[in-house]
């Protein structure tokens, strides 16, 4: 994804997230999605965007598009496993089969998998929920 495509996805997924009133009533919070590093003092439950990539993808028959990813991290304040599972399901079911609305690019496919879970001892204590989402995409409309 160029750039500006990499940038229109992080603006799609905090869009189509801020949409969704399961997810909103799961985190309970202010600012439920963050692009970056949150304030100081943010109220937990939230989500944050951070880490985008991108690469080039190839078909043999020479046409290509771009792959594009960005982690997406689970913030509660629900130390056991359970919340934060409980709002990566509520993703799955939201992204599975969307097609997000890229500027400049046209989705061709998302995947969104689960990578990692870790406690934070900061104050208050706090559990991090990892997860991918990979979008195929091609330049065009």
């Amino acid at each position: 994804m160029t750039a500006s495509a990499t940038w229109s996805l992080s603006k799609a997924l905090a869009a189509t997230i801020q949409g969704d009133a399961t997810i909103l009533a799961l985190l309970n919070a202010v600012k439920p999605v963050h692009s970056g590093k949150p304030p100081g003092g943010a109220a937990l439950d939230y989500i944050v965007l951070l880490d985008s990539s991108e690469s080039r993808w190839m078909h043999m028959n020479g046409q290509g598009g771009n792959e594009g990813g960005e982690t997406l991290t689970i913030w509660t304040t629900d130390l056991s496993l359970r919340k934060g599972k409980l709002i990566y399901a509520e993703l799955r079911r939201l992204l599975d089969g969307t097609t997000l609305a890229l500027d400049g690019h046209t989705m061709v496919r998302g995947e969104l998998r689960l990578v990692t879970t870790y406690t934070d001892d900061g104050n208050p204590p706090a559990r991090a929920t990892v997860v991918g989402y990979t979008v195929l995409s091609k330049v065009g409309a």
